[in-house]
């Protein structure tokens, strides 16, 4: 079986899209091919349903099919197919297409010497960038209305050209600091910890960054859309440097009420909005601003199924971040409610999701699980985790892996799986001092008695409190939690809220 990385990138091209697209596809497909099934719409309704380019498997759906002979072409004009297709479908829904389409018009009209209609579309593409505050594009506008000024001669031509070329110069300062900024905010990206070299200090020239950034444009409010929209970032990233949470919302903040103050923009770039508003709810969460996670979920939630630009698979960027609120505000009754979508949207999507966002619904999906006490679907949610990470998994999620594990079999009374698990790693010198929790699980495996297992509890909990980070993740000490239940005799979801 083979793969190739062009045939991937078409099915990661046709899972992206959304049911709208697809079927605007398939309209524009059958167009083109007089209204008949062509070869290309009968491989993308193939590769729809399979999620995988594989040849031999194409090679046997379609044995004896003269196109198979020359797949790469058929591949090609596929994927070019579709491309025309989502250019053709977006038209109205981008900004890029929708001012390339006029500026177009625009030059089709000039080459023909209709002056007058050329200039009507020009001034109408310039109110247009003018309301979306585009400086770029209303560049673009001016620099044609110039153009197209001189065909006329006159004694006010220098007046006309004048009111031009002032405009112009206020566009190009605009644009001069949307570039500064850029280069600006780009040096601050490289100063964040997972863009840097590990151990480095960035904070002092952060600082100098945000001292210079702030020193020439104190007033953000002054600044074009864009320019507005990075310097806020700027501060975003500034406040990660330095671990900042109230600075960080703040950002974001100033950033949700940038965009909400031009609808219209939210409308031509929903994607881009969205991913501000997710990202704004998740640093919410980190200052407990309760009200407003909850309020920006269910607006994501209703962005999500009112559109037909944005992609089904990012329901899983929301779960994601409603589990972890929910688990980090106890309510669990809550969060082990969306496990059974979350399970759904993984596999549906699993050919193109983002794999820090599969990790991290994994990771969460099984503390949830955990907490729960939902013994008998925890030994399959960590095998899922196990084949996301592979050999790449740090120690310390091997390690959360392997307890929540040997909680598992011990909970439900597979002591021999439990005894096989333990095993190798008692075999290693002296077991209590080289691992203390698997010394622990063999202790309370031979357990005659309740006092016996009281005490084996009571050593496990001692040896947690002494480090509680060993093999534990990061704010979630499940075994600690576990242990801490059963030797009160709770559960599980009770001792959570004790923890909190």
């Amino acid at each position: 079986m083979s793969e190739n990385k062009s045939g991937a990138e078409l099915v990661a091209l046709i899972l992206s899209m959304s049911q709208s697209e697809k079927r605007y596809f398939k309209l524009f497909a059958m167009a083109g091919g007089g209204g008949k099934q062509t070869v290309t719409l009968r491989l993308f309704e193939y590769l729809q349903k399979q999620g995988v380019w594989l040849e031999s498997d194409i090679a046997r759906e379609f044995a004896g099919e003269s196109f198979l002979k020359q797949l790469n072409v058929v591949r090609t004009r596929l994927q070019q197919q579709i491309l025309d297709a989502l250019s053709d479908h977006d038209q109205g829904k981008s900004i890029q297409l929708e001012f390339a389409r006029r500026f177009n018009e625009v030059d089709v009209l000039f080459r023909r010497k209709m002056i007058d209609a050329c200039k009507r579309t020009v001034k109408a593409a310039l109110r247009h960038a003018d309301r979306l505050d585009l400086p770029g594009y209303a560049q673009q506008a001016v620099t044609w209305l110039l153009r197209l000024e001189r065909q006329f001669a006159g004694p006010d031509l220098k007046q006309r050209l004048q009111r031009l070329l002032d405009t112009q110069k206020v566009l190009l300062r605009k644009i001069s600091e949307e570039i500064e900024l850029v280069e600006l905010q780009d040096s601050m990206l490289c100063l964040l910890p997972q863009n840097s070299i590990a151990g480095l200090d960035h904070k002092g020239e952060a600082d100098a960054l945000l001292h210079e950034v702030q020193t020439k444009y104190p007033d953000p409010q002054s600044l074009a859309f864009d320019a507005r929209v990075l310097y806020y970032y700027l501060l975003s990233h500034h406040a990660l440097i330095h671990g900042s949470e109230t600075a960080y919302y703040n950002a974001c903040k100033h950033l949700i009420e940038t965009w909400e103050s031009l609808p219209e923009r939210i409308r031509l770039e929903e994607e881009r909005y969205f991913r501000t508003l997710l990202t704004f709810a998740e640093s919410a969460t980190k200052t407990e601003e309760v009200a407003v996670v909850r309020k920006s979920i269910a607006k994501l939630k209703r962005m999500l199924e009112g559109s037909t630009s944005l992609r089904p698979v990012e329901s899983l960027r929301i779960y994601n971040l409603e589990l972890r609120f929910l688990a980090e505000r106890g309510e669990w009754a809550l969060a082990i409610a969306l496990v059974p979508d979350i399970q759904s949207g993984l596999k549906k999507f699993q050919q193109s999701i983002n794999q820090l966002i599969r990790l991290s619904l994994l990771s969460n999906a099984i503390v949830t699980l955990f907490v729960c006490e939902r013994w008998q679907q925890i030994h399959e949610w960590a095998t899922l985790l196990e084949n996301v990470t592979g050999h790449q998994a740090s120690p310390s999620l091997q390690g959360v892996i392997s307890a929540v594990r040997w909680v598992t079999d011990y909970e439900l009374h597979d002591h021999e799986s439990l005894e096989k698990a333990l095993r190798p790693l008692l075999k290693i010198g002296k077991a209590a001092a080289h691992n203390p929790i698997a010394q622990a699980f063999a202790d309370l495996l031979s357990c005659k008695s309740a006092p016996e297992e009281k005490n084996a509890f009571l050593a496990l909990d001692a040896i947690l409190q002494a480090d509680p980070s060993m093999g534990i993740l990061p704010h979630l000490d499940l075994l600690g939690t576990w242990a801490n239940a059963r030797l009160k005799g709770i559960s599980l979801v009770a001792a959570a809220a004790a923890r909190r």
